[in-house]
């Protein structure tokens, strides 16, 4: 899978809707573009504890990075990622109720 993203110079002032008088020609001193890349695994095990109450646990885990290329004029360019990888494993459960044929919680 592959996610692209432009991020301009003038999306976000901090003032939103507004110039601020620190940047009045409306360069921000940004100009990024992303390219994010990543795969993710998931499991998930639906238990029944009796006919009416089920429990879900589950576990995902995501791999990826995503490259950065662009200026941001505030800053050195020795300081900024131009790639940052990410592991990321998520846990989670899910409980579901069933009052009758239709109605669950």
């Amino acid at each position: 899978m592959k996610n692209e993203g432009t991020v301009g110079g003038s999306i976000w002032s901090g003032k939103q809707g507004s110039i601020s008088a620190d940047y009045p020609d409306g360069n921000w001193g940004r100009d990024l573009e992303y390219l994010t890349r990543s795969i993710a695994f998931t499991v998930e095990n639906l238990t029944y504890i009796t006919s009416h109450f089920s429990v879900s646990p589950g576990f995902r885990y995501e791999h990826g990075k995503t490259d950065m290329t662009g200026t941001i004029s505030y800053l050195d360019p020795a300081e900024i990622p131009n790639r940052i990888k990410h592991d990321i494993p998520l846990f989670g459960i899910n409980a579901q109720l069933k009052f009758n044929g239709d109605h669950r919680i």
